[in-house]
């Protein structure tokens, strides 16, 4: 680990980030309804879907919980009025990817462009600030 992250971070002996296989099981499933256990995540991915999911008129009920903070397990459960939960999880999932996909443009474009003066900043000193920086 370089100097900057350890300075950032801590110490790698306390600070891992997760390199642990993501594992799916099938607690309970039926036309309506999907109750799934995932081992390898937490707050990261189900937070995003959760917040996804409401967005779709069918869903009666999403949630997530995460077992326990030290622990990377999560519970979801998705109830649906008609359609199949493992079909709007995926559209979900798809919908979730584009709009990552346009975030990392937008972020590439952003930083393609040199930083905006802020408007409390003299243009002088902004213009040396952006010479030595940029």
């Amino acid at each position: 680990m370089s100097e900057e992250v350890e300075e950032f971070y801590g110490s790698a002996e306390y600070w891992k980030p997760r390199s642990k296989p993501m594992s799916i099981n099938v607690v309970e499933s039926n036309a309506t309804y999907l109750k799934i256990e995932v081992d390898g995540e937490t707050h990261t991915l189900f937070n995003m879907l959760v917040s996804e999911l409401r967005s779709d008129k069918d869903v009666v009920f999403v949630a997530y919980k995460l077992e326990h903070p030290l622990k990377d397990k999560v519970i979801f459960v998705l109830q649906t009025k008609s359609k199949n939960p493992m079909d709007l999880l995926k559209e979900a999932l798809k919908r979730i990817r584009e709009k990552l996909r346009e975030f990392r443009k937008s972020i590439e474009k952003a930083v393609e462009q040199p930083p905006k003066n802020p408007y409390f900043v003299p243009e002088k000193e902004w213009e040396d600030y952006v010479k030595e920086n940029f």
